[in-house]
């Protein structure tokens, strides 16, 4: 007799990318083990998160990792982040791990040509 568990057989959260000052990409991994599962992403300014998006693709139920991403926008610059990768089956959710993005200053600088025009 053999038992097909039910929550995903691998899923890692990966360090974010093409972070600027209001957007960044959220990467994961995913190995469905077979089960149908959905894939999101829980981000927030602490570990608490409170905010959720689907992930690309939304959902895998093959056997071999795949990575998915998320595209967010709006957020704040000068801030920290927390994100986790989130899989859903019928009957379990499982989570990665926290990894944090900072999303850096908003920095001008003027330059005054020796003409005395600014660019």
């Amino acid at each position: 007799m053999s038992f097909k568990a039910s929550y995903p057989t691998s899923i890692s959260t990966l360090p974010a990318s093409g972070i600027d000052l209001t957007s960044a990409t959220l990467n994961g991994s995913v190995n469905a083990g077979g089960i149908p599962t959905a894939v999101k992403f829980e981000y927030g300014t602490t570990a608490s998160y409170g905010n959720v998006t689907d992930a690309i693709p939304d959902s895998s139920s093959g056997t071999a990792s795949i990575n998915v991403n998320a595209l967010i926008t709006s957020l704040s610059p000068n801030t920290t982040y927390h994100f986790r990768i989130k899989g859903m089956t019928a009957t379990t959710t499982s989570y990665g791990n926290d990894l944090i993005f900072y999303t850096g200053n908003c920095e001008f600088q003027i330059l005054i040509l020796s003409n005395g025009h600014h660019i």
